[in-house]
Formats: C-alpha cells, sequence, structure tokens
C-alpha cells in the first residue's frame, strides 16, 4: 500500500506544480491595479454623521485603519465609530482587483454577523465609489469618497436610494490621515 500511495501522491504533487508553474501570474496585475488606492491606506480619524430617520441624526467619532495586505494584492480597510467609549460600528472591508472579471471588488463584514459584497470604483485620482444593493430590491446604498489637501483629509459621503433615481444623503464622514 504504501508503494502505491507514494506515487500517486507524487503524481499529484507534479500535476499541482506542472499547473501553477504554466498559470500566468496575475499578482503583478493586481498589484498594479491596487496601487491607484494607494493614497487611502493609512490611519485616519475624524468624526461624522448619519441620519437615522426624519430628524434624526447621530454623530459619532470615527477611524479607519487601511493597509494593503498579501503582498499588495488586498486592500484591508477597518473602520470603528465610537460615541463616547461605546462602539457604534465596526466593520472590516477588503477590497482586491479580480482579474478574472476584469474590475475592482469589495466584501465588508460588520460586527454583529452581517456582510455584502460591494462594488467598487475609481472614479478619478483620489476619487472613488462604492456601493450595494439592499435585500429584496428594497433600495441601494452607494458612498463617494475624496481624498483632499495633498491625500490627508478623506470626506465620504453615502446616499440612499429607493428607486435609483432619486437619491438622499444619510450618511457624512471626515476624517485627517494620521500615518
Amino acid at each position: 500500500m504504501k508503494k502505491l500511495i507514494t506515487p500517486l501522491l507524487a503524481a499529484c504533487l507534479l500535476g499541482f506544480v506542472s499547473a501553477n508553474a504554466q498559470a500566468p501570474d496575475f499578482s503583478a496585475q493586481c498589484k498594479e491595479r491596487l496601487q491607484k488606492l494607494e493614497a487611502l491606506a493609512g490611519k485616519w480619524k475624524g468624526s461624522g454623521t448619519v441620519t437615522m430617520g426624519p430628524g434624526r441624526t447621530e454623530t459619532f467619532n470615527q477611524t479607519e485603519d487601511v493597509q494593503f495586505r498579501l503582498d499588495g494584492t488586498i486592500l484591508q480597510i477597518e473602520g470603528v465609530g465610537k460615541r463616547g467609549d461605546d462602539v457604534v460600528f465596526n466593520a472590516l472591508a477588503v477590497i482586491n482587483y479580480d482579474v478574472m472579471k476584469g474590475d475592482y471588488a469589495m466584501k465588508s463584514y460588520l460586527r454583529d454577523g452581517r456582510s455584502t459584497d460591494a462594488w467598487f470604483k475609481v472614479v478619478e485620482d483620489n476619487a472613488f465609489s462604492w456601493g450595494y444593493s439592499l435585500p429584496n430590491n428594497s433600495g441601494q446604498i452607494r458612498y463617494m469618497i475624496t481624498l483632499k489637501e495633498a491625500g490627508k483629509v478623506w470626506t465620504e459621503i453615502g446616499e440612499f436610494s429607493s428607486d435609483g433615481t432619486n437619491w438622499n444623503k444619510m450618511f457624512e464622514m471626515n476624517l485627517n490621515k494620521e500615518l
């Protein structure tokens, strides 16, 4: 039995190595595309507001920790919003460039267990948009991130639409780059 497993294992390993040796190296293309997001990398701190319903706006203090991971092939963003010592918002997002689709992709996770697949676009230098559709066709959310003052100020506006045509501002965040 030992003699049968050894040649079988060797054949599998040879096939794996051979297939990977012939596969194109997509990492260079991923890194190149993600470099367009380089200005987002760093530690950010500031404040924001969120509209919770008619006439009900709440403020919070926000930090964003943005780092390249996996040898520069993904960008990880962790945001923490606090009111006093209470964490009112905590999310983690991962952005990558999907070479097979030829587009960016974003996956976000909330601390309560929810997650979403979002689209992500580079609008122009230092301007990015992202968003997603809500479940059951109940609306859409979109955000616009703009970096100003030589990439030292991050402004993000979030909007909601129930019909994809009329948009209402529901979120604003203003951060300063610390590192």
